[in-house]
């Protein structure tokens, strides 16, 4: 393995970045795009949608606070 220039490491980060925002609202839009009559199981999905919300901007998080010298 070896050492990464800064602009690639910050490349790299900033394509991880890019594909967890897109998962985010994937997730956000295939939920949205249901057909759900059932309240119970909206209700339920809804919460598994929001916790990969929630866990993606905590990566997002994560990466944005990367610095490399």
């Amino acid at each position: 393995m070896g050492i990464l220039s800064i602009s690639s490491a910050t490349s790299k980060v900033n394509r991880y970045r890019d594909v967890i925002v897109e998962m985010k609202k994937s997730a956000r839009n295939n939920f949205e795009d249901m057909d759900l009559e059932n309240n119970d199981v909206r209700d339920d999905i809804e919460e598994i949608v929001e916790y990969i919300e929630s866990r993606c901007n905590s990566a997002v998080g994560i990466l944005d606070g990367l610095r490399f010298e």
